[in-house]
């Protein structure tokens, strides 16, 4: 697995990982079973590289537990058959140019050839649906998390945790809008980059040529 991609995915799970863990955090906070004023901060700080190891951990295995959550919030928002619908709009695009008789069923055949290609722009073209996951699991995170500030607003009337619980739901909506733009960005990245070894750069690109020359040419 390459480094950088194998780092990229890691990190799109710790992340939603850790947004999970403030929301246990809070849960326990607001039940009482957590109380901030009795961390011995000292301890803590002696700590801290222990701890931070624990953190990291606790989110990954959060991050991964948790996905599928992540999958089916996904799925109330996602655009219906998206990969149909790129591979559509792909072919009206380059309509008359282009006769593209790949179907839907054919991803991962047009994946098998970018990696036998080159495995590098494979890498770059998944990194597009890294993100989308990532940004899904961050999206349910903030939806757990407005969730329980509704709930704490309830129970003590806080203004303040009711508009720290829109805020979250807002934060929630962009960031799965965001998750379906990266996922349209995949598709259409991998289209291209099949796309682009079937265009003959001889034929397509040719060097100008000035009229005036052109003349002098034939008057010779």
């Amino acid at each position: 697995m390459n480094i950088q991609l194998g780092i990229y995915e890691l990190f799109s799970t710790i992340i939603p990982g850790c947004v999970y863990l403030v929301s246990i955090a809070q849960v326990l906070i607001m039940l009482g079973v957590l109380k901030l004023e009795k961390l011995d901060m000292a301890v803590i700080a002696d700590m801290s590289f222990i701890l931070a190891i624990f953190f990291l951990l606790a989110a990954y295995l959060l991050g991964i537990i948790l996905s599928p959550f992540g999958l089916f919030w996904y799925k109330r928002f996602r655009i219906k058959n998206q990969s149909v619908a790129s591979l559509k709009e792909f072919k009206l695009r380059h309509q008359g140019r282009w006769n593209i008789d790949f179907e839907d069923g054919d991803w991962h055949v047009l994946l098998a050839f970018i990696r036998s290609k080159n495995l590098d722009l494979a890498r770059e073209n998944e990194r597009h649906l890294a993100g989308s996951i990532m940004l899904r699991n961050i999206s349910f995170g903030f939806l757990l998390l407005a969730i329980i500030n509704f709930v704490q607003s309830g129970l003590v009337w806080s203004l303040y945790f009711l508009i720290a619980g829109v805020v979250l739901l807002i934060l929630s909506w962009i960031t799965i809008s965001e998750s379906r733009k990266f996922r349209r960005w995949y598709y259409d990245s991998v289209l291209s980059s099949v796309l682009a070894y079937r265009v003959d750069l001889e034929k397509s690109i040719k060097p100008f040529e000035p009229p005036t020359k052109a003349r002098k040419v034939k008057n010779g």
